[in-house]
């Protein structure tokens, strides 16, 4: 699954985009979600992502911040299953006096899961 949020070109905007995701990974499924942002200066971006992961399943995430002149975002995920893993790719793009705010948790209930963020 793709999401792309971001301002009409040309406009200038203010005002507050939020966007919360929820997913369900069942047994053995397998999750990707690509998110990109590009929000002009004036905006406040609030981006909220949370995942449950049952026995064998994946959820990969794969994240661009591009802009806003606030950001927060974060995601935070439940390997509840057994062998359940969580990877995710964050790159953003900061600039003088933006305000960045970012949080990822991944809690490890179910025996032998596996996280990696970079």
């Amino acid at each position: 699954m793709a999401v792309l949020y971001r301002a009409a070109d040309n406009v200038d905007v203010s005002g507050v985009a939020a966007l919360q995701t929820k997913i369900y990974a069942e047994v053995g499924a397998k999750v990707r979600l690509y998110m990109a942002q590009i929000l002009p200066d004036g905006m406040v971006s609030l981006n909220d992502i949370g995942a449950e992961c049952e026995d064998g399943a994946s959820f990969e995430l794969i994240r661009l911040e591009l802009g806003a002149g606030r950001l927060y975002s974060g995601c935070e995920t439940d390997l509840k299953g057994s062998a359940s893993v969580f990877q995710a790719g964050i790159g953003y793009a900061g600039r003088p006096n933006q305000k960045l705010d970012m949080n990822y948790t991944v809690r490890h209930r179910g025996k032998k899961t596996e996280s990696r963020m970079d």
